[in-house]
């Protein structure tokens, strides 16, 4: 059996299109019981097909204090300010923005995220007078702004493009630059933009012109997963990079 499924994964790649054709009837076999049987999959199918062209990362896992390392670095390059707005986007079902809320008990906190079944587990869990989730389509979200830290963990990425036999990522550059445009549109100069677990460099983005690397101990990280250029081509098989950037200019 393990044989037979080593084969089949095989045939993703194969550069024959009959071999392809049978990866794929084999693979929609295996996974629609598992869709069937899970609401969470489901939702992930669903808005996946309904927002494509707007959807990153489709998976909604998440965990709290998934990256204690950068709130850290963001409490202290603020001093430990209070009046502070913060926007988790891609938030899944909440689980870091409930976290931040804690990092950050007088901050506002707002979760954004494309699934609106993980933004219902959110609000029902999470939801409070510090803490709100938005729709990323919703025109609330389109004119919020002027936050201090925009979070994007976990978002920039295609979990395909883990794969060290991808040459050419399954995630468009000119979508992660799009995303990243409008974001700094709502962020405030002098604010952190936190960028992490993505398949791209902000560095390559024609918007890094306007920002500058935080000079914070554990901000540049070493991580053994392959990065794509603005050509969408695999550059290497690890990543090294800075993950928050200072804004420190709108132009």
């Amino acid at each position: 059996m393990r044989n037979l499924k080593a084969t089949i994964v095989s045939l993703k790649t194969s550069r024959f299109l009959i071999g392809r054709l049978v990866y794929t009837a084999a693979f929609l076999i295996i996974s629609i019981p598992e869709y069937l049987a899970s609401a969470q999959k489901r939702s992930e199918l669903w808005y996946g097909v309904r927002y494509g062209k707007d959807y990153h990362q489709k998976a909604s896992f998440t965990l709290e204090n998934r990256y204690p390392d950068l709130f850290s670095i963001c409490q202290n390059y603020f001093n430990y300010r209070s009046e502070l707005k913060i926007l988790s986007f891609g938030c899944s079902t909440g689980e870091e923005v409930k976290t931040l809320s804690q990092v950050f008990p007088k901050a506002e906190v707002v979760g954004v995220d494309i699934n609106k079944r993980s933004l219902r587990k959110a609000r029902k869990n999470y939801e409070n007078s510090k803490v709100s989730f938005l729709h990323s389509e919703s025109m609330n979200f389109k004119n919020a702004s002027y936050f201090n830290v925009i979070f994007c963990c976990a978002v920039f990425q295609k979990t395909d493009n883990r794969d060290q036999s991808n040459h050419e990522s399954k995630y468009l550059f000119s979508k992660f630059e799009k995303a990243i445009t409008e974001l700094d549109k709502k962020l405030n100069k002098g604010g952190l933009l936190v960028i992490d677990h993505s398949d791209f460099l902000f560095t390559d983005t024609s918007l890094f012109r306007n920002y500058e690397v935080l000079d914070a101990e554990g901000n540049r990280l070493k991580r053994n997963r392959p990065y794509y250029d603005s050509n969408n081509k695999r550059v290497s098989s690890f990543t090294e990079t800075n993950r928050v950037y200072i804004k420190i200019s709108d132009n």
